[in-house]
């Protein structure tokens, strides 16, 4: 999904799908994310590459990339 790629979104280790300040609010109306989702099944592997995700593509309101150890 190019929004995940672009990290506009991302996956917490809990399974919620993060969304990005930056996405505009039309593109969250279009491609449903205005409203919370979860992703289910996530297993150690999947957390693994998430929370590289979200360290080094997920894009924060401030327009870099999320540098927290763990979390969202």
């Amino acid at each position: 999904d190019a929004a995940f790629d672009k990290g506009f979104i991302s996956v917490s280790d809990g399974g919620e799908v993060l969304v990005s300040d930056r996405l505009p609010a039309e593109a969250r109306l279009l491609l449903g994310l205005d409203v919370p989702l979860r992703v289910r099944r996530l297993d150690d592997g999947h957390r693994r590459y998430l929370k590289s995700h979200r360290q080094g593509v997920f894009v924060t309101p401030a327009g870099g990339v999320r540098s927290t150890g763990s979390g969202p």
